[in-house]
């Protein structure tokens, strides 16, 4: 369980939200084959990797050469985000998230709360990526499976965050937004 929030956003604009994380003291961290990689600067943001971790500063030590990435998602000690990809063969835009857990069980069986901290950081990113991706009223054509208006096709409408850029590209050129 936790608080997720989905949106499309490019590489330039995820570059945004992990300048507000590193402002907010965290530690910027990225798995790259297996290999645990750290940074407190934007640099080591790059697009051949489209998922990243934000650790307060707080709760890292720098003792902790190889970060186990699952105990800390576990644990509810990070904040995952990332960025939207494009795929120009089928011409499809993947969705992305800022996810953070709400809690874990100890190994005594004690619920354990998310800091205050990562929850205000993740409610800042999330303020950041909605600011960039704003939230837009979304119509498609589906093909009904209900008895009343089967095999006829029928409008839905849904709200999404996606920004300008992939959005224009949805409309103009025919892109598709995948969850």
């Amino acid at each position: 369980m936790g608080k997720q929030t989905n949106y499309w956003l490019s590489y330039q604009h995820f570059l945004k939200i992990a300048q507000v994380a590193l402002d907010c003291n965290c530690v910027i961290i990225k798995s790259v084959r297996g290999k645990t990689e750290l940074g407190n600067n934007i640099e080591i943001v790059s697009e051949n990797t489209n998922l990243y971790y934000f650790l307060p500063f707080e709760t890292y030590t720098s003792e902790q050469e190889n970060l186990d990435l699952q105990k800390l998602c576990l644990q509810c000690q990070i904040i995952e985000a990332g960025f939207s990809t494009i795929y120009e063969p089928t011409k499809e835009i993947l969705r992305s998230r800022i996810y953070v857990g709400t809690g874990y069980y100890n190994e005594l069986g004690q619920y354990i709360s998310r800091s205050d901290v990562l929850t205000l950081i993740y409610n800042k990113l999330v303020r950041t990526a909605k600011k960039l991706a704003p939230l837009v009223e979304l119509v498609d054509m589906l093909i009904s499976t209900r008895d009343t208006t089967y095999l006829q096709e029928i409008e839905y409408r849904h709200k999404e965050y996606v920004s300008p850029e992939f959005l224009s590209l949805r409309e103009f050129q025919c892109y598709k937004l995948k969850a």
